[in-house]
């Protein structure tokens, strides 16, 4: 990641805001140093929004008279949104803009900043150690009902769902991952959609942990910790075997559950 040191041009300021987050906010001496005012726009994907916003804070920690802004907007508005030069930055979440990447890629400079990794739990007491993305996806629309077909030894019992709210980034990551539609009326409508949906990581973790058939998704981070009264499913996705979300294999991509953030640097930004 520490190659913006040769391609970061020292005069433009949204460089070196791009310098500042490829090195994961420790750069070298020899990274580009940012001009001592101004200001860079960044508009992108709400999945950038946690990293936005500890790269504005560390910059402008570090450049008091600069200013980063975050707008969040729809990633598969991006392409145009760069080429009116409405921002000097822009972060695109891959699945959410397939052919943006490839686009703008030939015009801006382009900078990975990692991937999204979405975590499968169930409860401990769960003898599933593992199951078929096909299978996932079927349950979260509502097409298998039991854990009969989707768990090994774990009986005709009821699935029961846990899932963030429907319109975050995870939600989009999982069923761009696994599914071919939308959502079970289990976890969408109106009468079950506050008790299955939830707002934080806390609360699903709580669900699975309170409830022995239940089964959730979630955000992975770099500092996620496992609760023992939960376990974390290893995905199979035809025809490769089952695999953990693991640092490696999320480096790797052979964990099928992810998405890619990228940094894309308008050539007359600041």
């Amino acid at each position: 990641m520490t190659g913006c040191q040769t391609t970061i041009r020292q005069t433009r300021l949204a460089s070196s805001l791009a310098c500042v987050l490829a090195v994961a906010i420790t750069p070298p001496a020899s990274a580009a140093a940012p001009r001592a005012g101004g200001s860079v726009v960044v508009h992108g994907s709400w999945a950038g929004l946690k990293i936005a916003g500890r790269l504005a804070m560390e910059f402008n920690r570090r450049n008091p008279k600069a200013a980063v802004d975050f707008l969040p907007r729809d990633s598969n508005q991006m392409g145009g949104i760069l080429r009116e030069r409405e921002c000097d930055v822009g972060l695109v979440l891959d699945s959410l803009a397939p052919n943006v990447g490839e686009t703008l890629g030939q015009r801006f400079d382009a900078f990975p900043l990692g991937r999204f990794s979405v975590g499968v739990i169930v409860n401990a007491r769960n003898r599933a150690r593992s199951i078929e993305a096909d299978a996932l996806g079927s349950a979260f629309q509502g097409n298998v009902t039991s854990w009969a077909d989707v768990g090994k030894g774990n009986g005709p019992r009821q699935i029961e769902l846990f899932m963030p709210l429907a319109p975050t980034s995870e939600s989009w990551i999982f069923q761009h991952g696994v599914m071919q539609g939308g959502f079970s009326a289990a976890v969408c409508n109106e009468s079950t959609r506050f008790h299955r949906q939830k707002l934080s990581d806390a609360a699903i973790v709580g669900a699975v942990i309170e409830k022995q058939n239940a089964i959730a998704f979630f955000l992975l981070g770099p500092n996620t910790i496992i609760d023992d009264r939960i376990r974390l499913l290893a995905i199979a996705k035809r025809p490769a075997p089952a695999v953990l979300p693991t640092l490696e294999t999320i480096a790797e991509g052979t964990y099928p559950i992810i998405d890619q953030l990228t940094f894309f640097l308008h050539p007359d930004a600041p």
